[in-house]
C-alpha cells in the first residue's frame, strides 16, 4: 500500500508506524515549499497522513481538497506515532 506524509521534517517514527500498519511505499512532503502541492501524488496512493501541528491551515486545506478530488482517505494526526497508530486502527475498522 502507498501513503503520503504531509508535514514535518523528521518523520522517521511516523514512517515506521505506517510501515508497521502495512504501508510499504511512502512519500513525504514537508509542506514548507510552495510548489510541493503542484507535484503529483504517486499512483495508487491510498492514504494521506496530514501532520496537523506541522503545516499551515492554508496548506492543510489544499491537501484536503486534493484528497477529496482523488477520493483518497486522509488521516489528521499530530507528530506522535502512538496517536497515528490509534487513528490507523480506527480507519481500518471501517
Amino acid at each position: 500500500m502507498k501513503a503520503v506524509i504531509v508535514g514535518g521534517d523528521r518523520v522517521h517514527r511516523i514512517a515506521s508506524t505506517l510501515h508497521d500498519a502495512g504501508y510499504e511505499h511512502l512519500t513525504h512532503f514537508s509542506g514548507r515549499k510552495a510548489g510541493e502541492l503542484r507535484q503529483t501524488l504517486p499512483r495508487d496512493t491510498q492514504l494521506i497522513v496530514l501532520l496537523i501541528d506541522q503545516v499551515s491551515h492554508a496548506f492543510a486545506g489544499k491537501v484536503r481538497e486534493l484528497a477529496d478530488s482523488r477520493g483518497l482517505k486522509i488521516v489528521y494526526s499530530p507528530l506522535a506515532p502512538t496517536q497515528l497508530f490509534v487513528k490507523l486502527q480506527q480507519l481500518h475498522k471501517h
